[in-house]
């Protein structure tokens, strides 16, 4: 007798529904009662389970830009400004990024010198009955 499946349509569903609120994989797992190990294993085990849940994990990005492509299609300024500050950085951002060249060259004038050495310009004695 073959064990029954672990994820059933109905633990497919509250997944999907986990995913679409943003959820992680650890989340969506845990609202769906199911261990991460049961999960990653039907994603192995199931190339048409993997693409389902991948759709599922990027649904909600997905839905993001279709609505911030709305607000800008209907003259939203303020969502046109936002998505140019981002996507067209040299020419729209506000602010500037600063790159620095060159090299930093440090001396350290106690280098070569031993641990005896430094003891002594210090004037720490080894011996503790002092």
């Amino acid at each position: 007798m073959a064990r029954p499946e672990k994820i059933t349509d109905d633990i497919v569903r509250k997944l999907e529904n986990a995913f679409a609120r943003g959820f992680n994989v650890s989340e969506a797992c845990d609202d769906a009662e199911i261990s991460r190990d049961t999960y990653y294993k039907k994603i192995k085990k199931s190339k048409s389970f993997s693409d389902k849940m991948e759709r599922a994990q990027t649904n909600l990005v997905r839905q993001a830009k279709i609505n911030l492509a709305e607000a800008i299609k209907g003259g939203d300024l303020a969502e046109s400004k936002y998505y140019l500050e981002r996507k067209c950085k040299d020419e729209f951002s506000t602010r500037r990024e600063l790159q620095v060249g060159g090299e930093m060259n440090v001396n350290n004038p106690f280098a070569g010198l031993t641990s005896d050495e430094l003891r002594k310009l210090v004037n720490i004695d080894d011996d503790p009955k002092k």
